[in-house]
């Protein structure tokens, strides 16, 4: 039969190993949110930048549109000038050639507008990405040396009590 002093060293020795395991198990529970969320986060950014991307596409084929749209357009505009014998045809390409170069500026403009802004939205949303994944608690893991050395002070302080309260280990410590 196990005296006060065998129940409290088994006490302290059954508290350190619960509360290591506890510790264990909530740095593992904590570990599995970190990745959820992370994960959470990572697709949430490839949503925006599928989107991004999307739009670039668009803006593109708009642009391309745009542009064979005003080609065909000055094409049409100089054959109907120089069949109806308006004048000087150089005069004529030079006008049409002059509105032409307008019209590509613009539409230029417009494109890299537009790739600029998604260039910004791109940018957020790496910033989001990084923003959420630097919210994520580090995780602590529970130190087994830690847990040794609770196990360590609960025999220590078995060891302290006179050998003669005790039923185990009369050789060592107190009054050995």
């Amino acid at each position: 039969m196990c005296g006060i002093p065998e129940a409290m060293a088994a006490l302290q020795i059954m508290q350190a190993v619960s509360g290591f395991q506890a510790q264990k198990a909530q740095a593992e529970a904590q570990e599995e949110a970190n990745t959820r969320a992370a994960e959470s986060a990572n697709m949430a950014y490839l949503n925006d930048i599928q989107g991004i991307e999307m739009e670039r596409g668009l803006a593109a084929r708009e642009k391309a549109l745009a542009d064979f749209i005003q080609k065909q357009t000055s094409k049409k505009e100089e054959a109907t000038a120089l069949n109806l014998g308006f004048g000087n045809p150089i005069n004529i390409i030079k006008e049409i050639g002059a509105k032409q170069d307008l019209q590509y500026i613009e539409t230029k403009n417009e494109f890299d507008f537009d790739m600029l802004k998604l260039n910004t939205q791109s940018a957020n949303s790496y910033t989001a990405l990084q923003r959420n994944l630097n919210k994520l608690p580090p995780v602590a893991q529970p130190s087994p040396l830690g847990l040794g050395l609770e196990i360590a002070t609960a025999g220590a302080g078995y060891l302290s009590v006179d050998k003669t309260d005790r039923a185990y280990l009369k050789n060592y410590g107190k009054g050995a």
